[in-house]
């Protein structure tokens, strides 16, 4: 059986931290894109791009914060 170290544990959390980190910019640029497209002609795709990007932003932080925890 695999017996992970806690420096190996560590390592993984600071590598999904970093993704997390990536994952946060690509979600505020969709939410700005989503915020200027609500005064396109279809307010309602924006909006459901306004929500899924506002519920990736949400993920990304909480799992970022317990992924510092661990470090």
């Amino acid at each position: 059986m695999y017996d992970a170290s806690f420096e190996t544990i560590r390592l993984w959390a600071f590598i999904a931290s970093a993704t997390n980190v990536v994952s946060a910019i690509v979600s505020l640029v969709a939410l700005i894109l989503g915020i200027l497209a609500l005064r396109g002609s279809r307010p309602a795709v924006s909006g459901v791009a306004v929500g899924i990007s506002a519920a990736h932003i949400f993920g990304t932080v909480t799992t970022t914060l317990f992924s510092l925890v661990v470090i």
